[in-house]
């Protein structure tokens, strides 16, 4: 706890000390007898603490020295040799086992000396556990699957670089786990490492004609290369299946399949860097009690894959759904959920939870119980494990593991269907402390699990994303070609400058594939908007211009119809001037001497009235007086 205290060692410590504890609630202290205790414990380290020497004390301690090398050897190679006959090898194959066995254990032993745990790589840790996953790998292959032993040295190859390989973080231990391989074949296989490439059909482009991580990348392994096998095995994609384009057509179909059953379907892009981790996820899913830890920063795709895997090795998808009503009962509802699924329906569940989705670091302890021994303690009650009991009696008999019939034998069987049936998928961003501290304070998040690590995606990655996203965009092709290189030079520009800026300021910025993806919506965006503003002024422009035109046409129609009547207009001002030639003659001999006339008469009549107001006047002056 916080203060360095053990309370739970301080618990069991009374009871060595007085034989019993207190009852809380009765205030009695109740004596335990006939009571014998056997602890078992990892040397302190790696996220185990030492417990107290007043607990150590009472304790007769036995320690288990590490299996010395012929041991392991030993141990190994009677597995390898029995797989081998097993499957009906025959004995040029079956030579190989030694060799295979003593060139994994030089492998082991490399990375443990010399990959060793720092805090930007604290996952690297080996146990024998790595040891035994390339042998596990080697026996998921098929006899009918070899043409010759070299290809079961190229298997060999294939499994130490998922076990090993796949969890490093950067390119000089990567170049120098490919010089301890090259190292190896020649030691215990007698063959050159390039030369073990092209014998066996594959193409080696490294400088000098020596395998690097391109070549490398090339190796996979699978059961899915070709969806209409009757008999699926897992078997090198090659030139038998129509290689990795057949590969890449067969995820595609597996991806469409998905989406059309699933009701949250994905739009990913699948270039090999995606199928590689396809392949890898599926391949550990393949195994016995395979769980894999996938390590990428967020838009790596980690749970895309996850769940394309899924669906390729028939199994399903177990994901909680974290609110913020969310509590640690709901995850215990949770995980009885998926213990039910696997452990009493025997259905091959994966169980994938994401570091995002940790609202409690008591989650992670429940997931390290899951990995180390199948089952979180105490978390079914008495009636639900009764339930389960019953449950899982009936196939228990069937598979002749029935034992003595007793709740606690039924139990034990419940938990290996759960270890069986159940596929752990975590996957988690190494960004920040966190990381460090969850595999310091979890081991078997590192010890039980495959470690998958996402690094930055390849240029053909990012060549292949940005075409896919831009073809749904209108553009010539050698524009779009062009758009694509300038985004893969912008992004690997700004991935490069953020190591510049970590060395020069002692701060870590990330540029991670959402970063990528962000870039394209983003051109997308603003392409999308200037040909918006461009059309509309485009347009504007056109109509002034129809308009321009349409007035222009009604100018020509009209200088034509005015041209057409020039003649009549000529005609009539002819006319007009005729006939005002006449009216002047008419006004001149008929209106003038009438006009005249009538003027005489006028003054006349003027006068006349003048001599009525005149007399007018004298009247109504004679009136007056």
């Amino acid at each position: 706890e916080v203060y360095g205290a053990q309370p739970p060692i301080e618990l069991l410590r009374q009871w060595m000390d007085h034989g019993g504890w207190y009852d809380r609630k009765e205030n009695t202290f109740r004596r335990l007898v006939d009571l014998s205790f056997v602890c078992a414990m990892g040397p302190p380290g790696g996220g185990r603490n030492p417990i107290t020497p007043r607990y150590m004390r009472h304790f007769n301690i036995v320690a288990f020295t590490p299996f010395d090398e012929p041991s392991m050897q030993l141990i190994f190679k009677t597995i390898l040799d029995w797989f081998l006959v097993k499957e009906g090898f025959e004995s040029e194959y079956q030579r190989l086992s030694a060799p295979i066995i003593g060139a994994t254990m030089g492998a082991y032993q490399r990375s443990l000396a010399n990959l060793l745990p720092t805090p930007s790589k604290s996952h690297y840790t080996f146990n024998l556990r790595d040891f035994a996953r390339v042998v596990q790998g080697m026996c998921l292959c098929s006899k009918d699957d070899f043409e010759q032993p070299k290809e079961l040295m190229l298997l060999w190859t294939h499994e130490v670089l998922r076990v090993f390989y796949d969890r490093l973080i950067d390119s000089d231990d990567q170049t120098w786990f490919l010089e301890q391989i090259k190292e190896l074949c020649t030691a215990h296989f007698d063959v050159e490492f390039s030369s073990l490439f092209t014998s066996c059909g594959m193409t080696v482009k490294g400088v000098g004609g020596e395998i690097d991580d391109d070549d490398v990348r090339t190796l996979m392994y699978n059961t899915f290369a070709d969806p209409k096998a009757k008999k699926k095995t897992y078997r090198r994609t090659g030139e038998w299946c129509g290689g990795i384009p057949a590969l890449q057509k067969a995820t595609e179909g597996y991806l469409e399949d998905y989406n059309a059953v699933s009701p949250k379907p994905m739009k990913l892009v699948l270039f090999l860097f995606a199928i590689e981790h396809v392949c890898r996820i599926a391949r550990v899913l393949q195994m016995p009690r395979g769980n894999v830890l996938l390590a990428g920063v967020g838009g790596s795709g980690r749970q895309s894959v996850t769940r394309l895997a899924s669906h390729i090795c028939d199994m399903e998808v177990f994901q909680i759904e974290v609110s913020k009503s969310y509590s640690m009962v709901d995850w215990r509802e949770d995980l009885k959920k998926v213990l039910r699924e696997a452990g009493t329906k025997a259905k091959a569940t994966v169980f994938l939870f994401a570091d995002t989705q940790i609202k409690q670091e008591a989650y992670l302890e429940d997931i390290n119980g899951l990995l180390n021994a199948g089952e979180v303690p105490n978390l079914f009650p008495a009636d639900e494990k009764a339930a389960i009991v019953d449950e899982v009696r009936g196939r228990a008999e069937e598979e002749g593991r029935l034992g003595d019939g007793s709740p606690t034998t039924l139990f034990a069987y419940f938990v290996d269907q759960c270890q069986q049936y159940l596929h752990i998928c975590l996957a988690m961003s190494p960004i920040g402390e966190a990381f460090r501290t969850r595999l310091r304070m979890f081991p078997a998040l590192v010890n039980c699990c495959s470690i998958d690590w996402f690094r930055a995606w390849p240029p053909d990655a990012l060549d292949a994303v940005a075409s896919t996203f831009l073809e749904e965009v209108e553009m010539e092709k050698h524009n779009r070609q062009s758009t694509v290189e300038m985004c893969k030079i912008f992004h690997e520009g700004v991935r490069s400058l953020q190591f510049k800026f970590l060395e020069q300021e002692k701060r870590s910025v990330y540029v991670t594939p959402t970063s990528y993806l962000e870039l394209i919506q983003t051109f997308q965006t603003l392409l999308a908007r200037k040909r918006k503003e461009v059309g509309g002024l485009r347009q504007r422009y056109d109509s002034g211009l129809v308009a321009l035109q349409t007035a222009a046409d009604a100018v020509v129609v009209m200088q034509e119809e005015l041209t057409a009547l020039k003649p009549k207009l000529i005609e009539s001002k002819k006319e007009t001037e005729e006939m005002q030639v006449v009216i002047d003659k008419e006004v001149k001999e008929g209106i003038e001497p009438k006009k005249a006339g009538g003027q005489k008469e006028e003054k006349e009549v003027n006068e006349v009235a003048m001599k009525a107001k005149g007399m007018k006047e004298e009247c109504e002056a004679d009136l007056a007086e």
